[in-house]
């Protein structure tokens, strides 16, 4: 259908979307178009708190655009240009681009001696080699990953607020850790009021048994969990050596007697 690929039509006449759904769509577009806004919210709203119970989170996300635009409508006969430009300027920052700049960070030391931070960045899905980030831990005694970890997250913020164009933020930070490391760096993100969202990947007994730790209030965030779990894997293991390499350096230098 010439229209399915001209995104005109959902495409029910040829099976990309079942006749119950293509129902809903239609019984959604009357209820705006008889001025039944509110019950139309309250509905889609039910409908998505039910996807997001089923782990459904890319409808889920959908549905909450499309709810978020739907209220910045105040009557069909009154859009206007900027009533409609409102909610799609919104939609588009709340989205996650995977293929933007996503940064990992881990922490090495053996017993709390030779502390370093790795920050690696992927973009595109790849490694970005050329803007890695070392962090030498000057502030935290002893073995403490979650307190270093604040170390680095305080210090490369106020790199990306006094360096803007060298040390934009990402879409995405990546940390090698769970609940703990990632409540650390939401509380320092809060403080700092910087806006980044977080996941975090708690090592399983294999790579299938990495468990991801998110705010799954988030619902965009949680859409691209499953998507992009692969990828935040690559760059865990990537943030992983690279500090493991950097440790191996300052421990080697110090084993010389150097600085």
């Amino acid at each position: 259908c010439f229209n399915v690929h001209l995104r005109k039509c959902p495409g029910v006449c040829t099976g990309a979307i079942s006749k119950k759904d293509y129902r809903r769509i239609i019984k959604h577009l009357i209820m705006f178009f008889e001025g039944k806004k509110l019950q139309l919210i309250r509905q889609m709203e039910k409908e998505m708190k039910q996807a997001a119970r089923s782990q459904k989170y890319e409808v889920a996300a959908d549905l909450r655009n499309k709810i978020g635009a739907l209220k910045h409508i105040r009557d069909v006969a009154l859009i206007s240009k900027e009533d409609f430009e409102l909610p799609v300027t919104r939609v588009k920052e709340e989205m996650i681009d995977l293929a933007g700049r996503i940064e990992a960070y881990d922490i090495s030391n053996i017993s709390g001696t030779s502390a370093v931070g790795s920050m690696v960045v992927f973009e595109e899905g790849v490694p970005a080699r050329d803007k890695y980030r070392k962090f030498k831990i000057k502030t935290v005694p002893g073995a403490n990953d979650v307190a270093m970890l604040e170390e680095v997250m305080r210090r490369r913020l106020k790199r990306s607020k006094d360096y803007p164009q060298t040390w934009p933020l990402p879409e995405i930070m990546v940390i090698d850790g769970g609940a703990g490391q990632v409540n650390r760096t939401q509380a320092v993100l809060d403080e700092l009021r910087v806006k980044v969202r977080i996941i975090g990947i708690a090592k399983g007994f294999d790579r299938k048994q990495d468990r991801l730790v998110f705010n799954r209030e988030d619902l965009e965030l949680a859409r691209v969990a499953t998507r992009g779990k692969e990828i935040f894997q690559k760059a865990r293991d990537e943030a992983h050596r690279f500090a493991i390499k950097y440790h191996r350096q300052v421990r080697g230098r110090k084993s010389l007697g150097q600085n």
